[in-house]
């Protein structure tokens, strides 16, 4: 499935339930402890697909609807609980991506069109443009892991030609730069992995579960100042 946050909100839908490809989109209220069914996403039902938030609305697209890679792209307004079609993703048609948001632009990286991937291209709400970006820094990846902290994205982890990668990298969207930070099996640690989900609180970025050699339920916790891992107690 994929997930975006709006305020104090968390939208979860499409994905995959062992059985069929799903469009349902649900809304999470922390405060009432209850999920509310909200409007399902248009076009085609899909998994492994990307979703991230800018300038107050939620975006979901890419995937794999069982046939095809996608490429169409849908904008949710949380007050209409309405979606609208915004213009297609202008990298090629892919699953397994990742997507991030910095400064109210939407940014989706990396994923398979048949080939693993390590372009990055940006959304403008405003001008509802795509934009091509520098490529991360290191290895082409699908099912990678990313998260954002004080203004930058962290993007690591996946696989490339099936082979688990160690880099490591960060962001920086105004100077549109990738730093390379210390490698995930820096310490000898099992922090590389895929399908992993992520998030951030604070000045800290968070990894949890996904799968190396198995699934996992192993937690960790990223601090860009130091640029280090810490273990926690696990899910």
């Amino acid at each position: 499935a994929v997930v975006f946050t709006i305020g104090d909100f968390a939208y979860v839908g499409t994905g995959f339930d062992g059985s069929k490809r799903l469009k349902d989109f649900w809304q999470y209220d922390k405060a009432k402890n209850t999920w509310f069914r909200k409007a399902d996403l248009p076009g085609p039902a899909r998994n492994a697909a990307v979703a991230f938030s800018a300038n107050g609305k939620g975006y979901v697209g890419t995937g794999y609807d069982g046939e095809n890679r996608l490429k169409d792209f849908w904008e949710y307004d949380p007050i209409t609980n309405e979606w609208s079609a915004i213009p297609d993703f202008a990298g090629t048609a892919r699953m397994g991506a990742v997507a991030f948001s910095l400064q109210d632009k939407g940014y989706v990286s990396s994923g398979s069109d048949g080939n693993d991937l390590k372009d990055l291209w940006q959304y403008d709400p405003v001008t509802k443009a795509w934009n091509q970006k520098i490529s991360i820094g290191g290895a082409k990846r699908t099912n990678a892991f990313a998260f954002v902290v004080d203004g930058k994205a962290y993007l690591g982890g996946g696989r490339n030609n099936g082979i688990f990668e160690t880099d490591f990298w960060a962001y920086d969207g105004s100077a549109d730069e990738w730093i390379r930070k210390k490698d995930l099996d820096a310490n000898g640690h099992p922090i590389a992995r895929e399908y992993a989900v992520t998030f951030s609180t604070g000045t800290h970025g968070y990894l949890a579960t996904g799968s190396y050699g198995g699934l996992r339920s192993d937690i960790w916790e990223y601090d860009p100042g130091k640029d280090q891992w810490r273990q926690m107690r696990s899910f």
